[in-house]
């Protein structure tokens, strides 16, 4: 049996994240540190889902509720 991974970035805003240094750049850019560690991982043979929070803008609450749903 895999293992189930779940990869996520956090429900988070640009400024919570980043301070003002990326302003309005930082929310179009793709969290690619875990889309790398996907890829190897999904290499390797492992169950890997990739949750971006912060790109669809839902609340802590639900995305832990989300989390919890894949039991990784």
């Amino acid at each position: 049996m895999k293992s189930k991974i779940l990869l996520v970035n956090p429900p988070a805003g640009a400024k919570e994240l980043y301070g003002d240094i990326f302003r309005g750049v930082a929310p179009s850019l793709p969290p690619l540190g875990i889309a790398y560690i996907a890829a190897v991982l999904i290499d390797r043979g492992f169950d890997v889902v990739m949750q971006d929070y912060a790109l669809r803008n839902i609340s802590i609450e639900k995305a832990v509720n989300d989390i919890l749903e894949h039991n990784p």
